[in-house]
């Protein structure tokens, strides 16, 4: 549990126990003042007019505290200020704990067995109670017994006979229990709260990653739903622009219009790849994706993806170049989406590049056994923050060229995503007039054939 969590369980705890102790403060009260008021008619006899001074002074405080309990019931704050009132209920507790006390002392009749037993059951009556209502709040239960404990061990004192010394011994000993039972008890009921605070968390963890989930769903089914409307109609453009560009029934005429036609295929073609992409992230994010591994030959897939977009990298003026190492032949891959890999990171290395550069491709070996794919672009160099960024959802390696190139941003996204669902990493790294390397870390079990190490210098290139 982080800091902030914790400090949000304290605050919350507290709440919890200050409100429990005003919600039964008014029972608490009311036997307060029945109990005093008995305790009185039962001593009237022996003491007059000061046991009615002392039940005065007691239902003085009960009514007090009695007001800070409604008092806090119309409050206008929060849990925040939690910590206040419980403050104001120990100032309570005191009040009355003192009040008790000096009732133990004032109640107490030398020579009178049936006075002093009345007073002991009532002390002890008062004892439990506070046990079983103060032990909430710790500091209010203990003043609260401490000092009705002072008052009855030092109405034993008072009387200077050993036998009531050793009585007031006992005393002592008895409210340092009482006072460890409201200890323990108070340890067993924030324990309590506690797992309630954690069991509450977990509740709304659950609920929310539940809302989470009928979120990804709708968004896969939207996604899915979408594709098919999007689909039909881009292919109906894909398909008659590319008989007007071909001029399969005529000529177009105009070579503006031509171009136009060469525009909008161009144009349909694209977004049909980002329709795909956009699916293929959410399939990766609701766990939708099923690799079919096979071994797959690394020349010829790297073959096959640098001509997919030969013709691109031709247009724009790039030269492509393969290095691949010896020591390493085969993988265990899925073939489309190794396919899609090579091709999402050859294509943005192409699209960085500018008119006569060089992209290059290179597979090698790492000191651990693991396949390392770089595509290295002559692209402009980021620096090592901005270029970790172009891994993430919808961000470019350079915003200067934003508008460069088409498209939302998000291939490295795809690579990112696909590369770990086969156990691997993608890292970025970018220097000054060298331009952007992507890197593709497999895993050493997915090499399947390894070589003996080649003499330096072996290694197979074509351009």
């Amino acid at each position: 549990m982080t800091d902030q969590s914790e400090a949000m369980k304290r605050a919350w705890i507290k709440a919890e126990q200050v409100a429990a102790l005003y919600r039964q403060d008014k029972f608490v009260l009311l036997a307060n003042a029945v109990v005093s008021a008995l305790v009185v008619a039962l001593f009237w006899h022996w003491l007059g007019l000061p046991a009615l001074l002392w039940l005065a002074a007691v239902w003085v405080i009960t009514l007090a505290r009695a007001g800070l309990s409604y008092a806090y019931r119309k409050r206008p704050g929060g849990a925040q200020d939690a910590g206040r009132w419980a403050t104001f209920f120990t100032v309570g507790s005191v009040a009355s704990g003192t009040a008790w006390g000096i009732g133990c002392m004032l109640l107490f009749i030398p020579g009178e067995p049936v006075a002093e037993l009345v007073l002991a059951y009532v002390v002890a009556g008062m004892a439990a109670g506070a046990i079983v209502t103060l032990s909430i709040w710790l500091p209010a239960a203990l003043t609260f017994l401490t000092l009705i404990g002072l008052g009855q061990a030092g109405a034993y004192l008072l009387q200077g006979d050993a036998r009531y010394l050793v009585l007031a011994a006992m005393a002592c000993l008895m409210w340092a229990i009482f006072c460890a039972v409201a200890t323990r008890f108070n340890r067993s009921l924030v324990r309590s709260l506690s797992l309630r605070f954690e069991n509450l968390l977990l509740g709304d963890r659950l609920e929310r990653a539940h809302l989470s989930e009928v979120g990804s769903q709708a968004k896969s089914r939207f996604f899915a739903a979408m594709s098919h409307e999007l689909r039909t109609p881009l292919n109906a453009i894909l398909g008659f622009s590319e008989i007007i560009k071909s001029e399969m029934f005529g000529p177009v005429g105009s070579k503006q219009y031509k171009d136009y036609v060469h525009s909008i295929n161009a144009s349909a073609e694209q977004l049909l790849k980002m329709i795909d992409e956009i699916l293929m992230l959410s399939s990766m994010e609701s766990g939708r994706v099923k690799l079919d591994d096979q071994p797959l030959d690394l020349r010829e897939a790297v073959a096959a993806a640098v001509e997919s977009v030969r013709e691109t990298a031709e247009a724009g003026g790039v030269r492509l170049t393969t290095d691949l190492s010896e020591s390493c032949t085969v993988l265990r891959a899925d073939d489309s989406a190794f396919g899609e890999i090579l091709s999402s990171l050859i294509c943005n290395a192409v699209q960085f590049t500018p008119r006569g550069g060089q992209v290059t491709v290179v597979t090698e070996l790492d000191d651990d056994g693991q396949l390392v794919l770089r595509v290295a672009d002559g692209g402009s160099a980021a620096d090592r923050e901005n270029a970790a960024k172009t891994i993430s959802d919808f961000s470019r390696i350079d915003s200067s060229v934003a508008g460069k190139f088409e498209g939302p941003g998000f291939g490295l996204s795809v690579v990112k995503a696909l590369v770990e669902i086969h156990g691997g990493s993608v890292d970025v790294e970018s220097r000054a007039e060298a331009g952007t390397t992507v890197a593709a870390r497999f895993p050493a079990e997915r090499v399947v054939a390894k070589a003996k190490p080649a003499a330096p210098g072996s290694r197979l290139r074509f351009v």
